[in-house]
């Protein structure tokens, strides 16, 4: 499963009828939400992967900046 079929599945499930309970702000615990299956927690962690590699590049070109701007 590559990361492109995660977020395609994630853009398309927003478009998706509703279906189930929805729970909102500091009201919803852990318990009261459905566990993820195994697709759902791949997704999931490829994201989290892809989230803190862009910060860890981002962070980079900032230090560069600042790094330029000194000299």
């Amino acid at each position: 499963m590559e990361r492109d079929d995660c977020i395609v599945s994630a853009l398309s499930g927003s478009q998706a009828a509703q279906t189930g309970k929805v729970y909102r702000g500091p009201g919803a615990t852990k318990s009261d939400l459905p566990e993820l299956n195994s697709y759902q927690k791949d997704c999931l962690r490829k994201a989290r992967k892809y989230s803190v590699e862009q910060n860890v590049k981002i962070e980079a070109v900032k230090q560069t900046f600042v790094k330029h701007q000194q000299v």
